[in-house]
This record gives C-alpha cells, sequence and structure tokens, in this order.
C-alpha cells in the first residue's frame, strides 16, 4: 500500500511549532495578551504558514491561545479574579480524586510519584522554574488520572492551560524553587498513609497556599 509522506511531515512541523509556541507562552516569552501572527510566526519559525494555523488552532482547543472574531488569535490573559476561582475548581478536582487514590491506589502510582519528585528537584536546583512548573501539573495529572475518572481527568485537562499559566506566575512567590519540591513531598506523605481527611487537608491546604501567593504576588 502507498503512503504519503507529506501529511505526516506537515503534521510533524505543527507540532513542533506547536511546542515552540506552547513553550514561549509558559516561558512568558509571548506575554498574555500579545497578539499571535500567522506571517510573523511563520517567518520566525522559519515554515509555511499552515502548519503555523494549525498549531494556532490546537493552541486555541488547549486554551492557551483565544481566537477573538475579526481581531485575531491572542496569548490568554488571566484577570486577577480569575485565578482564586480557577484554584476553586482544581480543589473540587483533585481532593475528590485524592480520596479515591486513597482506596485504589497501585504502588506503581507512588513510584510514578517519586521520579516526578526527584525531576522537580533537579529542575529547582537548576533554577528553571518553567520546567517546574510543567512537572508540577503532571505531578497534580498523574494522582487526578490514578482515581480511574474519566470525568474528573477531563476536567482536570480543560484547566491545565490556565493552571500553567497560573504555575507560570508563582514564580515570584517562591525565592526558593525547593519550597514547592517540599510542599508536594508533603502530599506524597499523605497519600501514602491512606487517611482520608488527612488527605484532604493537605491538598486543600496547598491549593489555598498556591492562591493566596498568587494573589498576594505584586
Amino acid at each position: 500500500m502507498t503512503q504519503s509522506v507529506a501529511p505526516i511531515k506537515r503534521e510533524s512541523i505543527a507540532t513542533l511549532v506547536a511546542e515552540q509556541i506552547r513553550s514561549g507562552i509558559i516561558d512568558g516569552t509571548f506575554a498574555p495578551g500579545t497578539q499571535m501572527g500567522e506571517v510573523q510566526l511563520a517567518e520566525r519559525f522559519d515554515v509555511s504558514r499552515g502548519p503555523v494555523r494549525e498549531a494556532m488552532a490546537r493552541l486555541v482547543q488547549e486554551g492557551l491561545l483565544v481566537s477573538e472574531p475579526r481581531r485575531g488569535v491572542f496569548v490568554l490573559e488571566l484577570a486577577t479574579e480569575d485565578m482564586p476561582d480557577i484554584f476553586l475548581a482544581r480543589e473540587a478536582i483533585e481532593t475528590t480524586a485524592a480520596v479515591r487514590v486513597c482506596r485504589t491506589a497501585p504502588a506503581s502510582l507512588f513510584t510514578g510519584l517519586e521520579r516526578l519528585l526527584d525531576r522537580m528537584a533537579g529542575a529547582a536546583r537548576r533554577g528553571r522554574w518553567s520546567e517546574l512548573s510543567e512537572i508540577d501539573l503532571q505531578f497534580h495529572q498523574a494522582i487526578v488520572d490514578a482515581a480511574g475518572s474519566v470525568r474528573l481527568a477531563r476536567m482536570f485537562r480543560t484547566l491545565a492551560a490556565e493552571m500553567l499559566l497560573c504555575l507560570n506566575a508563582l514564580e515570584r512567590a517562591y525565592p526558593r524553587p525547593t519550597d514547592v519540591v517540599d510542599e508536594h513531598r508533603e502530599l506524597l506523605e499523605a497519600l501514602r498513609t491512606g487517611d482520608e481527611r488527612r488527605v484532604v487537608e493537605a491538598f486543600t491546604h496547598h491549593l489555598a497556599q498556591a492562591g493566596e501567593n498568587l494573589t498576594a504576588s505584586p
């Protein structure tokens, strides 16, 4: 059977462009509210406009870009009042998932979370906050996924883009990035106990503290 190479190559380029734009949004290269033009991005990445258009459409679906009719495509800009609401939604999703994990978690989950903590510690030592933020999100996502609820996982992923922007903004609230690692280690230890009350308290405190730090930071 004859296979077409061109579509595969095109998809690969679109994926790479999407990854570059996503990284640029997360690390602040593309600031919130920045208008994203196909022509300028195509020139920046030295590709045609087709893959750029596909990449931007993908990021609109993820929520990192916002398409406004007759105006263009812009980097998502969170208002101050959005941030407490995001953490409120996270608390509802994650505490529910964490309680279920207490009852059903396989040992492999804890092994995976330990690996993520090691990666977080490495990113913290190197001062790579954007990498730390992405691993932070992976840590929480692994717990939600382990709850075995398709709908909880879907809700979490719907918030993922906004979460990353919030986590990136938290850098100014953590002069010692290693404190982030310590906080997540406490979450892991709470899960290990299987004590549902302790788990709810740990996750509620962690998310509430992050929300407060974010809104209180200048």
